[in-house]
């Protein structure tokens, strides 16, 4: 698996990802997909690598921009909500 592939699994896998979109704007190998859970997630076709060197940029910026990447998931707790399209929340604002 690429460099960008490992850095936007382990995001997802921590529940960080938000599906905003942020990491399909880096090129095309990055697409966004229902998951199994009905969830916006993203996908890296690996097929399309060019080098390495593409790569190694392409997970800095990833790194940089991804607000998942700076997050926690917060525990579950009796206050939690679930939102049957953005998932777990606490608390929104308008």
């Amino acid at each position: 698996m690429s460099r960008l592939g490992r850095e936007i699994e382990k995001v997802v896998r921590a529940g960080n990802c938000s599906g905003c979109g942020g990491c399909a704007l880096l090129g095309d190998r990055v697409e966004l997909g229902l998951s199994s859970d009905g969830f916006m997630r993203p996908h890296v076709d690996e097929a399309r690598r060019q080098d390495r060197s593409d790569d190694a940029s392409e997970a800095a910026r990833f790194r940089r921009i991804c607000p998942g990447r700076r997050l926690t998931a917060p525990a579950r707790t009796p206050q939690m909500r679930h939102h049957p399209v953005l998932g777990r929340y606490v608390q929104a604002w308008q």
